[in-house]
């Protein structure tokens, strides 16, 4: 952003001095000083030539609520008359609020006069200290929901969004131990900052931006890594957050690395709205101090911190107005420990058995209908609901018992009981669930041969879907190519949601709703379960339990299955076996939104990607379909009650810190940037430019995370292409990456359909015809040339 020449600061020195000599004379350092020099000399940074106090400087009977409201028409900072308050007096250009309370609890309003996220901020037992994080009282002007399903709209209405937001903050506050990789940083100021100084996405990577954010940690092979960030400025008072607030986002598609240190630094030269530099705090300057014997851990930390920036880039720490360091998160460790252990499983215990198979002439295939044992690690039994205490007389008084410690449906470790009798719901367990497979009709002959050795697509349907969904489209679009699809229900739909497990007290409240009610919960309206937050978590990893053992158990050299077809009125039995080396994965919208973290399966070589997208803060700003029955923005703009929101809520960011293990944009660098042990995968991502159930910016940021290369024409400005110092797109793509010795195709495109034609965007792939052509030609070469191809072009 362009500079903006400095305001002449003549009302607030004329104000100044006449405050401060109302009780003593002014001290001067200097004699002959003009206006600028004055404010340095006489309200400047600490450490001046007279080494006074703030309090000797503005004279002892100066009330201490002096700050810049006081004397400009700028947004308030709050004086609580505290062990804080001498934090809050204005001595020269803003600087930052560094007030960690001396017993460690925040006082309402406080939380952001320390920098958020911190080294300091946990609790005795690990966990992030989330106490007096904002949660506004609710404002019933402005908490306002009408959804357009009856049963919905009524009991979400019953649901206090105070109540629901800090039953959010309660669970962060006991379950999560680092900070988020995509959640945002929160600097308080004593004063404005200078706005128009706030750097672009693009120029906050640049060495002279004036706010940066680093990778610091000594261990990790990003260390020195700067992260583009996109910024806002809180000038004034919000419902949740104080004036004088900066918050720094990480920009969408550019997690943090995990378990790692960060800093967040602003610089002094970012300047206050008067064009003063950023002015130093006292209660931060002690940290820039070499540590002694009996430093305390974080003046250790960060002063190790400011030696590393001035060696390895030469920011000094006289430069430096504001910093804080932090630890991420490690989201992805509980999914990486877990994948090899399922692929060391017996793949017998699947016990595949094939109940029928009949033909379907009209779309090329036959249908093979069976059921297996799929291993659950998710704890207790679905749908994992709360309990509901209605009030139908009025809706008001009903109570959601929201519960912090309920941790049903959360993520297991450890080997699956092996018994299906009876199995102890809190552990790893077998359930048996039915499957759909699809055999190309051309490959069942009469005199061919006994065993059919297929290619094998692993389809994930999208949310409302089922088992025969890919039926539409997806098998017999690939039954020509020769490939075979296997398909389950995914968590929480059909069968697997368990919806004869509702709470009797409740159905039978609800009896005139019931079947509405059961409908919406086979449908997999509760898979991303917003009444129990460790079982939304934990439905999508368990998601990717259903495919790492799917890969697993079909990829098997001794996984055989058994069917009888009938061809031209002759019965035929034929085994069926699957290529190994050509077991892919293909889904859409939720089924999609699983794909990135299928990539822990070493079995998988492969996937096509359709209306994905990643990165919960932009899903819940942008979503905006289905609506029925929960349109997830009209709810959350419910729940949190502030207006209009954008991606630097701070509650946004409390969420997302939760769910950052169930945040694919975390995942996506395992595809091909760093696959580690589960191996590169080719990838092709599919978009629609006017999709509004997994609207644009969430794909981008899925690419973006990926390292996937746009494909041409490139219908919409992709910031992420720009950032990874991409290119415009031209030709087709093939083979762009190589990672340990093997070389991989990944990209995406975009796509625009009819409004005649495609109901929304978000089915791009099957009605637009270049779209559905483009995904049939990548498993076509994926399968038959060393390399698959993403052709360019309309």
């Amino acid at each position: 952003a362009a500079s903006r020449a400095p305001r002449r600061p003549w009302p607030l020195v004329l104000l100044l001095l006449a405050a401060i000599a109302c009780d003593r004379p002014v001290v001067r350092t200097t004699s002959s000083a003009d206006a600028a020099g004055i404010v340095a000399d006489i309200v400047g940074d600490l450490g001046g030539a007279d080494d006074t106090t703030p309090a000797d400087r503005l004279g002892a009977d100066t009330p201490v609520g002096l700050d810049l409201s006081d004397v400009t028409e700028t947004a308030d900072v709050e004086i609580d008359g505290s062990d804080d308050a001498a934090e809050d007096l204005l001595v020269g250009g803003a600087k930052l609020l560094f007030n960690f309370p001396a017993n460690g609890a925040f006082a309402p309003g406080s939380f952001f006069n320390y920098p958020w996220p911190e080294s300091r901020r946990y609790n005795p037992d690990g966990t992030l200290a989330m106490t007096s994080f904002p949660n506004p009282e609710d404002e019933t002007a402005t908490c306002k929901l009408t959804l357009p399903n009856v049963l919905m709209n009524l009991l979400l209405k019953a649901l206090s969004p105070h109540q629901y937001r800090q039953y959010l903050l309660d669970v962060v506050n006991r379950s999560i131990r680092d900070f988020g990789n995509n959640a945002g940083v929160y600097f308080r100021f004593s004063a404005p900052i200078d706005t128009s100084r706030l750097p672009s996405p693009e120029e906050s990577l640049g060495a002279s931006s004036p706010i940066w954010l680093v990778n610091v940690d000594p261990k990790s092979p990003r260390r020195g890594e700067r992260l583009p960030l996109s910024t806002k400025f809180y000038g004034a008072d919000t419902r949740y957050v104080r004036s004088n607030t900066l918050a720094l986002l990480p920009y969408p598609g550019f997690p943090l690395a995990p378990g790692c240190l960060y800093a967040a630094v602003v610089k002094r030269g970012l300047g206050d709205a008067l064009g003063q530099p950023l002015s130093l705090s006292e209660r931060f300057e002690p940290l820039r101090a070499p540590p002694s014997e009996g430093s305390t851990d974080q003046h250790q930390l960060y002063a190790s911190v400011f030696d590393y920036l001035d060696q390895s880039t030469g920011l000094k720490r006289s430069e430096i107005a504001a910093m804080t360091v932090y630890r991420t998160q490690d989201p992805t460790s509980r999914l990486r420990a877990l994948a090899p252990k399922i692929e060391s499983l017996d793949p017998s215990l699947a016990g595949i058995e094939v109940t029928g198979t009949s033909l379907d002439a009209g779309r090329g295939l036959y249908r093979v209908l069976g059921s297996f044992k799929m291993v659950i690690y998710q704890r207790g039994v679905p749908p994992y609901l709360p309990k509901i205490d209605l009030n139908l007389a009025n809706f008001s008084k009903s109570v959601f018992h929201l519960d912090p410690d309920d941790h049903n449906g959360e993520l297991l470790s450890g080997d699956p009981q092996t018994e299906l009798e009876n199995p102890d719901p809190n552990e790893p367990r077998l359930e048996t669930i039915p499957f759909l497979l699809t055999v190309p009709r051309q490959l069942v002959t009469v005199d061919g041969p006994e065993t059919l050795t297929l290619p094998l697509v692993l389809y994930s349907h999208g949310s409302g879907g089922s088992r025969f969904t890919g039926l539409s489209v997806e098998a017999p679009s690939l039954a020509p190519l020769g490939i075979a699809l296997f398909a389950i229900d995914q968590v929480m739909h059909g069968d697997r949601s368990h919806s004869e497990n509702i709470d009797p007290e409740l159905k039978e409240k609800v009896a005139a709703f019931i079947d509405l009610l059961e409908g919406v919960i086979r449908g997999g309206a509760f898979q991303f379960n917003p009444l129990n937050l460790h079982a939304a978590d934990g439905n999508v990893l368990q998601s990717a339990v259903d495919y790492f053992w799917q890969a697993h158990i079909l990829a098997a050299p001794l996984t055989e299955l058994e069917a009888t077809f009938t061809v031209n009125g002759t019965k035929v039995v034929r085994k069926i076996r699957f290529q190994p080396q050509n077991i892919f994965f293909m889904g859409h919208s939720l089924g999609a939104l699983i794909g990135p973290f299928a990539t822990l399966s070493t079995k998988i070589r492969g996937m096509m990607l359709s209306e994905s997208g990643g990165h919960l803060i932009t899903t819940l700003l942008t979503k905006t379909e289905p609506s029925d029955p929960i349109d997830i923005k009209k709810v959350f703009d419910y729940l949190i009650c502030d207006g209009e929101l954008t991606e630097h809520h701070p509650m946004l960011s409390a969420a997302m810190t939760f769910f950052e293990s169930s945040d694919s944009l975390n995942y996506a660098r395992f595809i091909a940037r760093e696959p580690g042990p589960f191996g590169a995968k080719h990838l092709f991502l599919t978009q629609g430019t006017e999709d509004h159930y997994a609207p644009l910016p969430g794909t981008h940021a899925l690419a973006t995370a990926a390292f996937a290369q746009q494909v041409g024409p490139a219908l919409t400005d992709v910031l992420g292409q720009t950032l990874l110092g991409f290119g415009p797109p031209s030709g087709d793509l093939s083979g762009n990456w190589s990672v340990d010795g093997r070389t991989v195709t990944i990209g995406f495109k975009e796509y625009h359909g009819d409004p005649d034609v495609c109901p929304d965007d978000h089915f791009v792939y099957f009605c637009v015809p270049r779209a559905k052509q483009d995904w049939i030609d990548f498993f076509e070469t994926m399968l038959n040339q060393p390399l698959p191809v993403i052709k360019a072009g309309n």
